[in-house]
Parts: structure tokens; sequence; C-alpha cells
């Protein structure tokens, strides 16, 4: 399972809100992005990706692959604290770590 820094995450966005589509260039600067900003909602693409919605506006599409490439947290000693039991819908009443932590863990089991 990866943990990440969300505003690590969404300041590794390389989509057309965040870079400049023929040159590459940033178009925000990573001073733009709150060190607080938390995903509204994340989802999975396929098998291939997840798409992240940030309160900027941005919906960010992540490529496993560019996961992989990023820094993770390391898991505090003891680990992290499991998300409660959930009704049949798991992620309602989750907040966005435990969505993160919940999506993370689908992911593993979808690609092992």
């Amino acid at each position: 399972t990866l943990y990440f820094d969300p505003a690590e995450l969404r300041r590794a966005d390389a989509g057309a809100m965040s870079r400049d589509e023929w040159t590459g260039q940033p178009l925000i600067l990573p001073s733009d992005i709150p060190d607080d900003i938390e995903p509204l909602d994340i989802t999975t693409l396929g098998n291939y990706a997840v798409q992240i919605s940030w309160p900027d506006g941005c919906n960010q599409v992540a490529p496993y692959e560019q996961l992989e490439e990023l820094e993770t947290l390391k898991v505090p000693d003891g680990g992290w604290p499991e998300p409660p039991e959930q009704p049949e819908d798991e992620s309602a009443g989750l907040s966005t770590a435990q969505k993160i932590l919940l999506n993370a863990q689908r992911l593993k089991e979808e690609t092992s």
C-alpha cells in the first residue's frame, strides 16, 4: 500500500490545468498549492490510473506508474489506524484520508 502527502500529490499533476501542453512549463507554482489541501474524491480509472478531484477545480489523472515514482509517506510505528467498519457503501462517512487508504487497498488488491 502506498501513502502520499496530498499536497505533494497535487503538485505532481502533469495535466493541462497544471502544465502547458506544448512546453511542459508549470502553470502553477508549488507554493500555489496549500500544504493542507485534501482531495474531494478519488476514483479508479480502469487498471491504469486514479482520478483525483481537488477543491481548486483540478481533476487530476494520476497513472499508477506516476504514483510509483512519487515519494511516499512512511507508515508510523504501529501502523495507520484502521478505518471503521462500514455499511454497504464503504466510503460513506469516511474522511478523505480514509478514502485514500481504502482506494489504495483496492488498487493493491486489483493489481495483485
